[in-house]
C-alpha cells in the first residue's frame, strides 16, 4: 500500500517560515505554516538603557530566538554589538543557540542539555551565580519561573521586555479558519504556549472539532501543560524541544495503514 504523507501545519511566526518550510521538504511531509504570533521588536527606555550600559551585566540568557533577533537589532543599530563580545551567553533552545553561535564564540555560550528553562535552572544550580548580573530579554507574555529561579540562587537578574508576542489582527480569524478546515492536518504542532493560546482565540467554537479531527503535536512541557489546561490530549511531543525533533518523531507514520 501506498504511504501517505502527513499533513502538517505548523503555527511559527512568518520570519520563522522558510526554515519551517525547508523542514518539511527534509523530512518529504506536505505541510504548511499558518502564522499565529506576530513578533514586533520593543525599543523603550528600558532596551535603551542595556545599550548606554552594557557592563551593567555579566550574563545574557536568550530564551528565544526571537529575544536574540531584538536584541541584537538594537545594539547593531547603535554599533555597539562589540560591547557584548566576551559575556557569557546562555541559551534555552537548540534553534536559539544556533543563531547565537553565528555570532559569538562558541567558548562563551552556554547550551544545558536539556533545551528548555528548566535544563538552564538545572545548569546553574551547580555553578556559583551569587552575585552575578544577568540580562534576561524576554518577550511580554513570558513567565517569571525562570527569573524567579536564578535570583533564589542569588542572581541578580534584569528583566526586560525586548519584543511583544501578539495574535494575527481578529480579521484574518476567517482565513485562518477556513484553511484549517480545507487542509484537513493529520498534525497541528505548537511550540508555544503563546500559539496555542493564539489559536483557541482565531478558531473560537471551532477549536474543538479541528483538534478532535488533527493529532496534536507539542514542543516543550510548558506548551504540553497549556494544551492539557484547556482540556485537549497531546499525541506528540518530542525529547528534544526542537522543531527538527517533532519532524524525527513523525518521519516514518504512515496513517492510512494505521487506519
Amino acid at each position: 500500500m501506498e504511504k501517505h504523507k502527513p499533513r502538517l501545519i505548523t503555527f511559527r511566526a512568518e520570519e520563522d517560515a522558510a526554515e519551517t518550510t525547508a523542514l518539511f521538504k527534509k523530512y518529504d511531509f506536505e505541510g504548511i505554516n499558518l502564522p499565529l504570533i506576530v513578533i514586533t521588536p520593543v525599543v523603550d527606555k528600558a532596551t535603551i538603557e542595556i545599550v548606554d550600559d552594557p557592563n551593567s551585566f555579566d550574563i545574557i540568557i536568550f530564551t528565544s530566538v526571537h529575544a536574540f533577533y531584538a536584541l541584537i537589532s538594537i545594539f547593531d543599530g547603535r554599533g555597539d554589538i562589540d560591547t557584548l563580545l566576551g559575556k557569557e551567553i546562555a541559551c534555552v533552545g537548540d534553534k536559539t543557540a544556533q543563531k547565537v553561535m553565528e555570532l559569538f564564540s562558541a567558548d562563551n555560550i552556554i547550551i544545558p542539555e536539556k533545551f528548555s528553562a528548566e535544563g538552564l535552572v538545572d545548569y546553574y544550580k551547580s555553578k556559583d551565580i551569587k552575585g552575578k548580573k544577568v540580562l534576561l530579554p524576554l518577550g511580554n507574555l513570558a513567565g517569571k519561573t525562570l527569573s524567579d529561579e536564578l535570583s533564589a540562587m542569588g542572581a541578580e537578574v534584569k528583566r526586560v521586555v525586548i519584543y511583544k508576542n501578539e495574535p494575527p489582527p481578529e480579521e484574518e480569524y476567517n482565513l485562518i479558519r477556513t484553511v484549517l478546515f480545507t487542509y484537513l492536518p493529520d498534525f497541528l504542532i505548537f511550540s508555544s504556549p503563546s500559539i496555542f493560546k493564539n489559536f483557541l482565540k482565531a478558531t473560537g467554537e471551532d477549536a474543538g472539532i479541528i483538534l478532535e479531527n488533527s493529532k496534536i503535536c507539542a514542543i516543550g512541557d510548558v506548551t504540553k501543560k497549556e494544551i492539557e489546561l484547556n482540556g485537549f490530549t497531546v499525541d506528540v511531543m518530542p525529547d528534544d524541544f526542537t522543531m527538527e525533533a517533532v519532524m524525527q518523531k513523525l518521519k516514518n507514520i504512515n496513517l492510512r495503514d494505521e487506519n
